[in-house]
């Protein structure tokens, strides 16, 4: 299921809810795309009886990409494997996390 939900004049934001079977490749949202955009990724939580926890990423440039997690922190994403060093992120600190869906802020 996919949607585009207009909240402000400034922002567009795009609502994407799919299983994403422990991989970051199917997420729109996390590479750059021609402009700076923030995703918000729903991470379920292995274990925890469906607790859901909540990480972002930050796109400025292509070569500017930012994780967040606010659990442990920002880092810095590597250009060249962006999605592997998210995924091997929420996997080190999530083990058995999966990603359920997105949500992409931008600006119109």
């Amino acid at each position: 299921m996919s949607f585009i939900i207009t909240t402000f004049s400034l922002f567009i934001v795009f609502f994407d809810k799919k299983n994403y079977s422990n991989s970051l490749l199917a997420a729109k949202g996390v590479k750059y795309s021609g402009k700076p955009h923030g995703t918000i990724l729903t991470v379920d939580i292995a274990g925890h009886n469906g607790d859901l926890h909540a990480v972002a990423t930050i796109s400025l440039a292509p070569e500017e990409i930012y994780y967040l997690d606010p659990n442990i922190g920002l880092f810095k994403v590597d250009k060249q494997f962006s999605l592997m060093d998210i995924n091997s992120k929420i996997q080190n600190t999530y083990r058995g996390a999966q990603v359920l869906a997105q949500i992409i802020i931008t600006r119109k």
